[in-house]
C-alpha cells in the first residue's frame, strides 16, 4: 500500500480474500454452533451467536480504527515535515497488519483447540435416515442407572436433519 496506490491494485485483492474467507467461516461457525445445542435451545444459541458476531465486528472495527488513528498520530509526531497522506497510509497499513495478526492468531487457536468430528454426517435433506440409525426424537434416553462404572454410557444418537425441518419431537420420559 502506497500513497500513489489505487484501490484496484492495493486493496481490492485483499478484500476479495477476506470476503471469501468470512463467507465460508461464518457459515461453518453457524452450523457448528447450532449443531452443538440441544434442539429445544437452538433459537437461543442462534441469537447468542448473532450477538457475539455483531459485538465482535463492532469491537474489532473500533480497535482497528484506534490502531490506525494512533499510528497516524505517531507518524505525524515523529515526522513533522511528512505529509498527511503518508501518515494515513502508515495508519492504514498498521491497522491491516494488526487485523492480519489477529486473523492468524485465531486460525492457530482454532487449529489447536477446536475438536474436529469427521465422519459424522446427516443424511441429505429429504432423504430418510439409513436403517438402524435412530433420530434424537425416537432414540432411547440414557438414564443415570445406565451409565457404567467407568462413567460412560452409550454414545448419543446422531442428530437428525428431520428435527431441523420442524418434525415433532416426542416428549421425553
Amino acid at each position: 500500500m502506497s500513497v500513489g496506490g489505487t484501490y484496484i491494485t492495493d486493496l481490492f485483492p485483499g478484500f476479495l480474500v477476506v470476503g471469501a474467507g468470512v463467507g465460508v467461516t461464518m457459515v461453518a461457525a453457524t452450523i457448528a454452533a447450532t449443531n452443538a445445542a440441544p434442539s429445544e435451545q437452538e433459537g437461543l444459541d442462534s441469537a447468542l451467536l448473532t450477538v457475539a458476531q455483531q459485538l465482535g465486528f463492532a469491537l474489532g472495527y473500533a480497535v482497528l480504527a484506534g490502531v490506525a488513528a494512533s499510528a497516524t498520530a505517531s507518524y505525524l509526531a515523529s515526522h513533522p515535515q511528512g505529509g498527511g497522506a503518508l501518515a494515513q497510509v502508515h495508519g492504514f497499513r498498521s491497522a491491516f497488519l494488526v487485523a492480519a495478526g489477529v486473523a492468524a492468531g485465531c486460525s492457530l487457536f482454532a487449529l489447536a483447540f477446536v475438536r474436529w468430528h469427521r465422519g459424522e454426517t446427516a443424511p441429505p435433506s429429504g432423504q430418510p435416515e439409513p436403517a438402524g440409525e435412530t433420530s434424537r426424537a425416537t432414540a432411547p434416553q440414557t438414564s443415570a442407572s445406565q451409565v457404567n462404572a467407568a462413567g460412560t454410557g452409550p454414545p448419543p444418537p446422531p442428530r437428525s436433519s428431520l428435527l431441523r425441518r420442524g418434525a415433532q419431537q416426542q416428549p421425553r420420559p
